[in-house]
């Protein structure tokens, strides 16, 4: 697993993390490490399909 870029937004969102993993299980265990963090209080899983 690995966070390829970390943006900084505005809106609802105060980051946006664009998390690479070989695996739904070793992304679903990265999601658990990064919620795990005291200072996060709340987060959002999009999945991008395709590319256009």
């Amino acid at each position: 697993m690995e966070i390829r870029t970390l943006h900084t937004t505005n809106g609802d969102w105060d980051l946006v993390a664009d998390i690479r993993a070989a695996s739904l299980s070793e992304f679903d265990h990265a999601l658990r490490q990064v919620r795990m963090i005291e200072a996060v209080l709340n987060s959002e899983t999009s999945l991008l399909l395709s590319t256009v």
